[in-house]
């Protein structure tokens, strides 16, 4: 064959293929085998070429919803999440009953805190299918949803199912355990978790939260301490360690407490989460020397540490230091603010030292920077704010403040009892009885109308309105021994002392530590000068569980008065009228405490200081008595 024909014969030939392969690409594409072809190419790893084939599919085949929430499917696997959405909302735009798409758009929008709703839509239409029936992601996810959502009943009905069929599905397992302890049930929460958390040190953490939420500190603590020792070079693990214990009663999980942080010092000695803690644990120990060294060694390392600033503000203020605290947060929070960080909280304490001080308008003005910095402010804000003016005898202004707050929250009953607080001590008591009358009407379960109302009952001479209001509150809330204090309170208030010991005796044979109790009924002892060594020991006994508490040093203090020991009646009404220098009360004892000692001219300074605090509890008359008497002896 010659050259010039086997060219030729070639030049025909590519001719032949060209036409045979222009002829393929004009045929049309079969949406099914780009369908099936593209799940093929997927599983041999082809990811690319995949999702080509899927499109191709796609363009083909422009009204099969089917192939669109595939390829949902796809980029959803792929973590290709805003893809993934379009092509889910695509699909469903051609048929809204899709059961892939509407996985799709549940899995993914679950994430999302604002459109959480709309995921739990979309998987309940899933969960009705038979698909939906044996898919346990979506069965654990959409319980999920249903608790951050609100619904709990079908969060724990969905879980309790799902884990019938599987028990080891511990995510699920955990969720159920939240939701149930969100619906109260913390017994059962516990049941469901333990046992899993006994095998799996992991889930620990969770248990924890459901103990704290059951109020059960110690087991919590324990919690957060196997946790830590599952994870020792955790550092959250050991800090969650630690602040656990520092909620738990006694010197025991203190002493633990500053064990764990001192081994985290030791690794960073400028840890500040630790020496936070630790200045918290110092504090509750009464080591005030301590609490403050910590609290400083944050600021020496980072001086605008509004944790920090925190810290040292608190180990003042326990100090009684509250000009200290005025002198430091003032500059503090100015320069916080032009630094842009949020000082809310310093600011709500910076209010606290000025009430101490008897500058309530400083403190009113502390909270309402503190709301500013807060923006929409908190209930907690607002309840404080009304406090103060309350404080400040501005009596119109915080019922108007409280009727503002209960219109923006009307669920917190707390501004209810501030107004019906503020009119009474306005002199618009029957307004405030009958304000608190219809709390009690309209909310029997709610234990603080009780003891507000019946407290105020007393206070305006209606003392068998009030305790008969106290039996009905017993008889609803049979274990909560705040019925039976109050009653005491009222009683005591009310000059029937020997029923007013009796009901404090109540409360101490339920709980025998009970400080407030032991002061009262120690106090109440020694005013009348009846066993005053059982009035010691019972003030004592207060004090082991709350050292610094000025109110308990004055009642110990006033014992020791009272039996004529001079020297340690001197030692604790000094503290107390230091810590509480506007308690009418604690100057008024503190001043005849100095005239006994034949100090006349520190005694007449001290019942000035009476007659310019609080006026709460004192005869006036008798204590201007006492200071024209004194001053007569002055030389």
């Amino acid at each position: 064959m010659s050259p010039v024909r086997g060219r030729v014969l070639w030049l025909v030939g590519l001719l032949t293929v060209w036409g045979t392969v222009s002829a393929f690409a004009q045929l049309p594409v079969d949406p099914y085998f780009e369908f099936l072809n593209g799940r093929r190419l997927e599983k041999a790893g082809e990811l690319g070429a995949a999702l080509q084939a899927f499109e191709r599919a796609a363009v083909a085949a422009p009204e099969a919803a089917g192939i669109r929430a595939e390829i949902a499917r796809f980029q959803l696997d792929q973590n290709k999440p805003r893809e993934a959405v379009a092509s889910a909302r695509a699909a469903l735009a051609l048929d809204d009953s899709n059961v892939g798409a509407h996985r799709v758009l549940g899995l993914l929008l679950g994430g999302s805190e604002e459109r959480m709703q709309e995921a739990v839509g979309h998987l309940e239409r899933v969960l009705e299918t038979p698909a939906g029936g044996t898919d346990v992601a979506l069965q654990s996810t959409l319980g999920r949803l249903y608790l951050f959502t609100g619904a709990v009943p079908k969060a724990i009905d969905l879980l309790g199912r799902l884990l019938e069929d599987q028990p080891y599905l511990l995510p699920a397992r955990v969720t159920l355990a939240q939701a149930m302890a969100a619906a109260g049930r913390h017994d059962d929460a516990i049941a469901v978790l333990e046992p899993a958390a006994r095998a799996d040190p992991r889930l620990t953490a969770s248990l924890a939260l459901i103990y704290e939420g059951a109020g059960r500190l110690r087991d919590a603590a324990d919690a957060y301490g196997r946790a830590a020792a599952a994870s020792p070079n955790n550092r959250q693990a050991q800090l969650r360690h630690a602040s656990a214990l520092l909620v738990v009663p006694g010197a025991s999980p203190l002493k633990q407490a500053l064990n764990v942080l001192a081994r985290l010092l030791v690794l960073d000695s400028k840890d500040a989460g630790a020496l936070y803690l630790q200045s918290q644990a110092y504090r509750q120990t009464g080591d005030m020397f301590a609490a403050e060294r910590s609290a400083r060694a944050i600021l020496a390392t980072e001086p605008d540490s509004v944790a920090g600033a925190y810290a040292l503000s608190l180990v003042l203020g326990q100090s009684r230091r509250f000009k200290d605290v005025v002198d430091y947060l003032e500059p503090f929070v100015a320069s916080a603010a032009a630094r842009g960080q949020s000082a809310t909280d310093l600011l709500t304490y910076l209010s606290v030292a000025y009430q101490a001080l008897g500058r309530h308008n400083e403190a009113i003005d502390a909270l309402k920077r503190a709301k500013s910095a807060a923006r929409d402010g908190t209930p907690a804000l607002d309840a404080r704010l009304v406090q103060a003016h309350v404080g400040a005898k501005r009596y119109a202004e915080a019922v108007s403040l409280a009727e503002a707050a209960q219109k923006r929250y009307p669920d917190e009953l707390q501004f209810i009892y501030l107004q019906a607080r503020a009119l009474f001590q306005g002199g618009k008591s029957s307004q405030a009885l009958s304000l608190l009358e219809t709390v009690v009407g309209s909310h029997p379960d709610d234990l603080e109308s009780y003891l507000t109302l019946a407290e105020l009952y007393g206070e305006s001479g209606r003392l068998d309105d009030g305790l008969r209001l106290l039996d009905r509150a017993a008889q609803q809330f049979p274990d909560n021994v705040a019925v039976p204090f109050r009653r005491g309170f009222i009683l005591a208030e009310a000059n029937r002392d020997a029923d007013a010991e009796e009901a404090f005796r109540g409360v101490l044979n339920r709980q025998p530590n009970n400080g407030p109790a032991l002061n009262y009924l120690g106090y109440m002892l020694a005013d009348r000068g009846s066993r005053l060594d059982e009035a010691i020991e019972l003030i004592t006994r207060a004090l082991s569980s709350d050292k610094d508490n000025p109110s308990y040093l004055d009642s110990l203090g006033w014992a020791f008065f009272k039996r004529g020991d001079l020297t340690e009646a001197e030692k604790h009404l000094t503290r107390a009228a230091d810590a509480l220098p506007l308690n009418s009360v604690v100057q008024d004892h503190y001043g005849d405490l100095l005239a006994k000692a034949g100090r006349y001219r520190d005694a007449v300074d001290a019942w000035i200081k009476a007659l310019n605090g609080d006026s709460d509890e004192i005869d006036s008359s008798v204590v201007e008595q006492k200071i024209r008497d004194t001053r007569g002896k002055i030389r």
